[in-house]
């Protein structure tokens, strides 16, 4: 799968106070259900995120200096994976106030490591896997093949500039960019013996095509990446899980619901 378009429902799928997946991933225990997606310090017992807080903080933000009178909200979170301390998951927010309306949606790929309640840390994909690994699984993928044209850029800086720069493409009628930090919208997909096939998920550009993501493939080699013993935990799902093994549990269409004004 080369690159795919992913639709997104902010409707339950399930009764909202049904349990999806739980899980101990370096160090932390994760609980998905219809109400909550939560990473507790296994530890310390602190918790690293949560989805309801960071739809309340969210909500909040939202409807400051506004009101919350006519204002309302809609907030979807899906598990891609768990990887060591890594977490992936598809956030989708729907919000409109008076004739205000906006909706975004993405990949989010946080360290619960370096988490703190409200304060998701980003997870950075170059952190993991060596710069000519990465820089050659990009150079390897289609649309970025496409967007750069002829040029041939010899360092990931200098490739992230160009797709920065003019990246803008479309696709089935809906406009995507490469946003500066596009290597941190990532999730584990699947692994095998040698390689682990990575997701980079491209938000469309604002006002266009919402619920729609397109998603780059990446394979990169697991020699040499300090996550190697954590993939192969998690295609095992011994500790964690990847985005492969939650679709053939059936969790693909799962998600926490989250709605506002809450309900009374």
């Amino acid at each position: 799968m080369f690159l795919i378009l992913v639709g997104f429902s902010l409707a339950p799928s399930l009764a909202l106070s049904q349990s999806f997946w739980g899980g101990d991933s370096g160090g932390h225990h994760i609980y998905w259900g219809g109400t909550d997606l939560v990473a507790t310090n296994a530890a310390t017992k602190n918790t690293g995120f949560s989805a309801q807080i960071q739809a309340d903080n969210a909500w909040r933000n939202l409807t400051r200096n506004r009101g919350d009178g006519t204002c309302s909200a809609e907030f979807g979170y899906t598990l891609a994976s768990v990887v060591g301390p890594i977490m992936s998951f598809r956030q989708e927010e729907k919000f409109t106030c008076g004739k205000f309306a906006s909706w975004s949606n993405g990949l989010m790929a946080i360290n619960l490591n370096k988490s703190t309640e409200g304060n998701p840390a980003p997870a950075h994909l170059s952190d993991y896997f060596p710069e000519t690994a990465l820089l050659f699984a990009l150079l390897s993928d289609s649309t970025i093949k496409t967007v750069i044209g002829e040029a041939e850029p010899k360092s990931l800086k200098e490739l992230a500039g160009i797709l920065i720069e003019h990246g803008m493409f479309l696709r089935n009628h809906c406009s995507y960019s490469f946003a500066s930090a596009f290597l941190d919208h990532f999730g584990f997909y699947d692994a095998r013996p040698a390689a682990v096939d990575v997701r980079i998920a491209l938000s469309p550009t604002k006002g266009t095509c919402p619920g729609k993501l397109v998603e780059l493939n990446l394979e990169l080699p697991l020699s040499n990446s300090p996550l190697q013993t954590a993939i192969t935990s998690a295609k095992g799902e011994h500790h964690g899980i990847l985005t492969k093994g939650l679709h053939e549990g059936g969790y693909k269409s799962f998600e926490t619901f989250i709605r506002y004004p809450r309900p009374h």
